[in-house]
């Protein structure tokens, strides 16, 4: 009974592990995408002022 609840521990931790990096990879790439928009508007403001 042990070595098959190791082997569920070990599924399930890893399948955390694998859920947790990718929630960190997303709230990181959406930080990015926000700051990309602010960048793009305030540059977009300048080109028109300059047109």
């Amino acid at each position: 009974m042990m070595p098959r609840l190791n082997t569920i521990e070990s599924c399930y931790t890893s399948t955390y592990d694998r859920y947790k990096n990718s929630i960190e990879e997303y709230e990181r790439m959406q930080a990015d995408n926000e700051l990309m928009k602010e960048i793009i508007m305030e540059h977009s403001a300048q080109l028109q002022k300059m047109a």
